[in-house]
């Protein structure tokens, strides 16, 4: 598969650099290749070590889907509790 974007910044080995400001980090235009252990001054760089990032991609996919399926879990929970409560206020009101 033929790759239209074989640039750096998508690259398996790139890092990006970030800078320290006041109350953030903000990116740089330039990170380093962990391939070849040098820093790349340009992110639109291409070389011939270019390897596409789909497994950082599919890690963060998995990480983000489990952390959704927790949240569910939880607001089911939710929910139930809620509706349990709501059924004993309607019991209590009839006594």
């Amino acid at each position: 598969m033929e790759y239209k974007r074989k640039e750096c910044w998508c690259c398996e080995n790139y890092r990006a650099l970030y800078s320290k400001k006041l109350c953030h980090f903000e990116n740089e235009n330039c990170g380093f290749c962990r391939y070849g252990n040098e820093l790349i001054t340009d992110k639109h760089h291409t070389c011939k070590k270019w390897c596409f990032n789909g497994l950082r991609r599919r890690i963060r996919k998995e990480v983000s889907l489990k952390a959704l399926n927790k949240s569910l879990d939880n607001l089911v929970e939710i929910r139930q509790i809620l509706i349990d409560e709501i059924n004993d206020n309607k019991i209590n009101s009839l006594d």
